[in-house]
């Protein structure tokens, strides 16, 4: 009996040596105040005498913008996911963003991209590359229309919400869809 129970004693001892402690290791950042917190604050020892109410509103008003674009970057990202996992031996390489702003890309003149939802496919298994002219339009149509089923829940009207590009493997810009028009990157 007394040797089981130096026995459990070291194994008891040897098993501490590799358990670490609570904390132990743990880099500890103290959390920093929010933007809104130290802003206020400071407008408060500034200007005691004023109400802090309309600034406070206008900081929602930003925070409830910016809230609602990361919901739908996240929403995007997870269409572009479930669009892959659900085709996994079909799908084409697909990246969708939401242009805020008007910043991602210029095609021509006439095509805007702001407030839209982006679409770019990359054709890397090369389903485009034996297509021209109509059936390529074709096979733009059918991939986007798959992809589509994915964020329609996002863009209500695929018409004016949706803007695609379509790209061979090699980088090379096929065509792009626009204001419910396929276009060929020649024409």
């Amino acid at each position: 009996m007394r040797k089981k129970r130096f026995l459990a004693a070291i194994l008891l001892g040897v098993s501490f040596c590799f358990v670490s402690g609570v904390g132990y290791g743990e880099v500890i950042i103290p959390p920093k105040p929010s933007r809104i917190v130290g802003e206020l604050l400071v407008l408060k020892m500034l200007y005691e005498d004023e109400p802090l109410w309309p600034y406070i509103e206008e900081i929602r008003g930003e925070m409830l913008e910016e809230i609602g674009l990361l919901k739908l970057y996240n929403n995007l990202l997870t269409a572009r996911i479930n669009y892959m996992m659900s085709n996994p031996t079909t799908f084409t390489s697909v990246y969708i963003y939401y242009d805020s702003i008007g910043w991602i890309e210029e095609f021509f003149e006439d095509v805007n991209t702001k407030g839209k939802i982006y679409v770019v496919i990359r054709d890397f298994r090369e389903y485009f590359s034996d297509r021209s002219g109509v059936a390529l339009k074709e096979a733009f149509k059918i991939y986007l229309d798959v992809i589509y089923s994915f964020i329609e829940n996002l863009a209500t009207d695929m018409d004016n919400d949706i803007v695609a590009l379509f790209i061979s493997e090699g980088g090379i810009r096929l065509g792009y869809f626009y204001q419910g028009e396929y276009h060929l990157w020649e024409e």
